[in-house]
């Protein structure tokens, strides 16, 4: 960090596109600053000051502003966020907007991220940041896309795909299910206000009905499934997978 401040934190995940927890909406009416040592962070209203070494962050520009780069701004949240939420955010930096389709690009690498975890070690978040770490994954289109994918490993089920490329109508087309276990032929549709649209809604039907001809199962997810009533989604899950050959260690 060479300049006299920059956004930080909260406020420069936000500024990313960084995906957050619902919870924290209400952060953003208060603005994260940065300030290079031994400068005295800002103490006003509607900011929250941060005093960080010079030399130890990169900044960049985003729509004009100073704001921390995205590995080290990854690395801050390891101090307010979740493991999971950790991977939510890491998985976004790594595949990019899934809203500017074709213009998608990865906001860093892997090895950036690594090297920001390394250069973090001994600071809060730390341990969670190496957790979160070994999880990552590109193509990710989602938040919850993400914690879905962690629930499952977590209840004891293989890691499922991202985006597996699987055919359909007789070779015809190619889909692309958030996640797949193609191993049992189970795939996972997270279904989330976006899906409310009508023609997305028939869309939808449309498209699991083409997987399904193709001899998929097909688990429709919804957000009273991942966030509220767990338990009884997962044994859905593997009643499921039992169907399609699964057996728990």
């Amino acid at each position: 960090m060479t300049g006299l401040w920059a956004f930080c934190g909260v406020t420069a995940a936000a500024l990313h596109g960084m995906p957050l927890p619902p919870a924290y909406d209400s952060r953003y009416r208060s603005l994260d600053v940065a300030v290079a040592a031994p400068r005295t962070p800002p103490r006003a209203e509607g900011i929250i000051g941060h005093k960080l070494v010079a030399g130890s962050v990169s900044v960049v520009t985003v729509a004009g502003l100073p704001v921390l780069w995205t590995p080290d701004v990854w690395c801050q949240l390891a101090a307010v966020l979740s493991r999971e939420d950790l991977v939510a955010a890491g998985d976004f930096l790594l595949s990019g907007d899934a809203w500017a389709g074709r213009m998608r690009r990865p906001l860093c690498t892997i090895e950036q991220l690594a090297a920001a975890v390394a250069r973090y070690a001994g600071k809060r978040g730390a341990k969670n940041l190496r957790w979160a770490l070994g999880r990552l994954r590109a193509d990710v289109d989602s938040r919850t896309e993400s914690l879905l994918r962690l629930l499952l490993v977590e209840a004891g089920i293989p890691e499922p795909l991202v985006h597996l490329a699987v055919s359909v109508a007789n070779g015809q087309l190619t889909l692309h299910p958030d996640l797949a276990l193609p191993q049992f032929g189970v795939c996972f549709e997270y279904q989330g206000d976006g899906h409310r649209d009508r023609d997305r809604f028939l869309s939808d039907i449309d498209r699991n009905e083409l997987l399904r001809a193709a001899g998929w199962e097909v688990i429709e997810v919804t957000s009273k499934d991942l966030f509220h009533d767990r338990e009884a989604f997962l044994q859905r899950v593997f009643a499921v997978l039992r169907r399609r050959g699964f057996r728990r260690n």
